[in-house]
């Protein structure tokens, strides 16, 4: 498998998001990112994600895929303090995508959610088509609860396929 880090993620990481994130192969997948995406919302969504970690309410616990230091994909959670639960959620690169980095990008942050925000459970929807997000979710050890709908950045309403993971220890 190829070297990757994840690390929070830096201002200067704009340019990685927007370039990535314009392509449709990879945001037709997604329901949270606009298209087209520009500099202007990476900078925006990075700027949250700063802002946050210093909140006493965080809401966000994203980390950026990088190799050699420049982002390749995110991996994250949403998350809900009263319940102690998060939704995850990732993308990758197009051109790193069959390589496992996502598999095991994806178990450092669940380990990561369960030992240190002490999570109880994870929960995780994928857009109906998106077979290989859901088989990631499977491979990460998460159950299929059923069908449901999610509503997009525009509004719109897709339908998608809902999976849990429970923290055992």
């Amino acid at each position: 498998m190829l070297s990757y880090s994840l690390r929070n993620f830096r201002l200067d990481d704009c340019q990685d998001l927007a370039r990535h994130l314009n392509n449709r192969n990879i945001t037709q997948l997604l329901s949270r990112v606009p298209e087209p995406y520009h500099e202007s919302d990476a900078r925006e969504f990075i700027s949250g994600l700063i802002d946050d970690e210093k909140s006493a309410e965080r809401r966000f616990c994203n980390r950026a895929i990088t190799v050699n230091d420049r982002v390749i994909g995110c991996v994250g959670f949403t998350l809900d303090p009263e319940t102690k639960s998060g939704v995850i959620g990732y993308w990758l690169a197009e051109e790193y995508w069959g390589r496992g980095i996502m598999t095991h990008a994806a178990r450092q942050m669940i380990d990561y959610a369960f030992s240190t925000l002490h999570l109880v459970t994870i929960k995780g929807s994928t857009k109906v088509e998106n077979i290989g997000s859901q088989n990631v979710l499977k491979k990460l050890g998460f159950k299929y609860v059923g069908d449901g709908t999610v509503r997009t950045w525009n509004g719109d309403v897709l339908p998608v396929k809902n999976y849990e993971l429970s923290n055992t220890n």
